[in-house]
């Protein structure tokens, strides 16, 4: 029986690629994607008058657009919490109560924000990662399933 170790020489063989794209070509969409998400967050910072208003106005919003908020919120505001954390509505005062003395300063959110570029590229592109997240993953598992039938069909059964 082959060891595992044995392979070590020929491990490049057994790498399975999922073509993806090369930074900063993907920035384009995602501006277009995000663009207006950021709008739309500068503009409820600028209204809030504090970081916990901030995040209960984001709630109040529908959506797709309120997750895509909720994590810019995150980014900006309160890196301590998750957005899956901060999607739960009913959640959110006891978040503000557990969490909200280590909220960013809304003035100081407010002065971040000025700073950045229009459109904020770094921003964009770490939210378009998470539109991509765990996708290789599932396109991974289909094409072993479609391996697996090909070559083991007639005999197994997944």
């Amino acid at each position: 029986m082959v060891s595992f170790a044995e392979y070590q020489t020929i491990n490049s063989q057994y790498i399975t690629f999922i073509d993806s794209e090369f930074y900063p070509d993907y920035l384009d969409e995602a501006a277009i994607i995000y663009g207006s998400v950021i709008e739309q967050f500068t503009n409820l910072v600028n209204i809030a008058n504090s970081s916990a208003e901030l995040l209960l106005r984001i709630t109040e919003i529908p959506n797709p657009s309120r997750t895509q908020l909720l994590r810019i919120f995150r980014k900006y505001v309160s890196p301590d919490t998750s957005v899956e954390m901060l999607k739960v509505k009913k959640k959110i005062a006891k978040i503000i109560e557990d969490y909200g003395n280590r909220f960013r300063n809304i003035e100081d959110v407010k002065h971040k924000l000025a700073t950045r570029s229009t459109p904020d590229e770094a921003l964009i592109a770490i939210l378009i990662e998470y539109k991509n997240r765990g996708q290789k993953g599932y396109e991974l598992t289909e094409a072993f399933f479609l391996w697996f039938e090909t070559h083991f069909g007639s005999a197994y059964l997944i």
